[in-house]
C-alpha cells in the first residue's frame, strides 16, 4: 500500500473532502434506508465545510495523490466545564479499507494543535459503519460518550402501550425536573461518571413546556 502523507486541509482539498464524506454516507445508507438521500449530494456539506475549514485547523491525508480522509473540528467554549473540540460526522472521513491508519495518522498530526489552543477534550462523530475506524479512535483512548439511532415512520411491531401522548404544559415542570434529575443521578454514577447534565433543568423545562 502507498505511504500516507498528511498535510493542512485546503481550500483545493474541499471537493474531494465533500465527495469522500458523502460516499461513506452513502455506504450508510445502503445499510440504513431510512437516512435522507439528500446527504449523498456532496453539495449538502461542501459550503460547511468551507465555513468551517476558514475558521478552524484540519488536516487532509494524501495516498497515490488523491485523498483518502480528512479531519477537522470546532472549538465548544464549555463541553462539562471544558474548553473542547467537536468534529461532526460530515467533518471528518476515511477510506473505508484503511480508516483505523488513516484517521490514526491525522490524528496524530492535528491533535497538537488541538491542545495548544487549550481544547485538552476531543469529541468525535462517526458513522457507525466504520468499524475499522471506530477501533482505531478506541484504540486511541476514546470510549463512546452517545449513539444516535435511526427508523422508518411504519407503525412498530409489538402491543400497544396505553400512553396518552400529549404536548407538554406547565403544570407537568415538576415531575418532568424530577424525571431529568434522577437521569442526571444515574449518568454521574457508574459506569458513566457524566455529572452536571443538565443545570438549571427548573427553568430549561418551564420554557419547553410553555413553548
Amino acid at each position: 500500500m502507498k505511504s500516507l502523507d498528511i498535510v493542512s486541509l485546503q481550500e483545493k482539498h474541499l471537493e474531494d473532502a465533500a465527495a469522500l464524506a458523502c460516499a461513506r454516507y452513502a455506504t450508510l445508507r445502503d445499510l440504513v434506508p431510512a437516512l435522507p438521500s439528500r446527504y449523498e449530494d456532496p453539495n449538502a456539506i461542501l459550503s460547511l465545510l468551507r465555513d468551517l475549514a476558514g475558521q478552524a485547523p484540519g488536516v487532509a491525508a494524501i495516498r497515490g495523490g488523491r485523498l483518502a480522509g480528512f479531519l477537522l473540528g470546532f472549538v465548544i467554549p464549555a463541553f462539562r466545564g471544558k474548553r473542547s473540540v467537536f468534529s461532526p460526522e460530515w467533518a471528518n472521513a476515511a477510506d473505508l479499507d484503511d480508516s483505523r491508519q488513516i484517521y490514526q495518522d491525522m490524528y496524530t498530526h492535528l491533535s497538537p494543535r488541538w491542545v495548544a489552543n487549550g481544547c485538552f477534550t476531543h469529541l468525535i462523530s462517526m458513522l457507525a459503519h466504520d468499524r475499522k475506524g471506530i477501533d482505531g479512535w478506541q484504540w486511541l483512548g476514546f470510549g463512546l460518550t452517545a449513539a444516535d439511532a435511526v427508523r422508518d415512520l411504519t407503525p412498530a411491531k409489538g402491543p400497544i402501550s396505553d400512553v396518552d401522548i400529549r404536548r407538554g404544559r406547565i403544570e407537568d415542570v415538576e415531575q418532568s425536573v424530577a424525571l431529568e434529575e434522577a437521569l442526571q443521578r444515574h449518568l454521574a454514577a457508574a459506569p458513566t461518571h457524566v455529572p452536571g447534565l443538565y443545570r438549571e433543568a427548573r427553568q430549561r423545562v418551564s420554557r419547553a413546556m410553555v413553548g
